[in-house]
């Protein structure tokens, strides 16, 4: 019973109470530690995802609904990275993902990138409604790439937003790959 109560204590805490993906603090943590040990030819792509038009949600349909959106969410982002990969919550609608992927040559590379960003912008079109109002959203993603870009967590961290807030601005539901 000590050792169940310690591991429910141990993922209540590494764990978004929410979602049950990784929380902020632990998918740093875990993110740091990924990097550090990078080699041959592997890749870790990080990839920023945001909610557009969330706020819509929470305002018009309420915070439950609201809810609904970011567990879905989470779920749809475990379910498109079920292998080499860590998905978490960064905070409010704003989800990351760090994978793993070993690349041959950059095109292959980039082909896997382009189909996971192009799954995540098509898994989260959608709509939320109470019966009378409708609420549609999508998400925008920006796209940082270790060791290439960067082999630390604060600049990948900081290239990725920069790729996403490009997407934010060129449009929304869409992706952007840090340049």
């Amino acid at each position: 019973q000590e050792i169940t109560d310690e591991r429910n204590l141990i993922q209540r805490a590494e764990n978004d109470l929410l979602t049950g993906v990784l929380n902020k603090k632990t998918m740093e943590e875990k993110i740091i530690k990924s990097l550090s040990g990078i080699k041959g030819n592997t890749r870790q792509i990080f990839f920023m995802i945001d909610l557009d038009n969330f706020k819509n949600v929470n305002d018009k349909l309420g915070h439950i609904v609201g809810d609904k959106a970011i567990v879905d969410t989470a779920k749809r982002l475990s379910d498109i990275f079920k292998n080499n990969a860590y998905v978490g919550r960064l905070g409010g609608d704003e989800f990351a993902v760090l994978v793993k992927y070993d690349a041959f040559d950059d095109e292959s590379l980039l082909e896997f990138i382009r189909k996971k960003a192009d799954h995540v912008c098509e898994v989260n079109r959608r709509t939320y409604s109470n019966g009378e109002i409708d609420v549609s959203i999508t998400s925008s993603v920006g796209v940082a790439i270790a060791p290439d870009q960067a082999t630390d967590f604060e600049t990948l961290y900081k290239m990725a937003d920069k790729a996403l807030y490009k997407s934010k601005n060129g449009g929304k539901n869409c992706y952007h790959i840090y340049q």
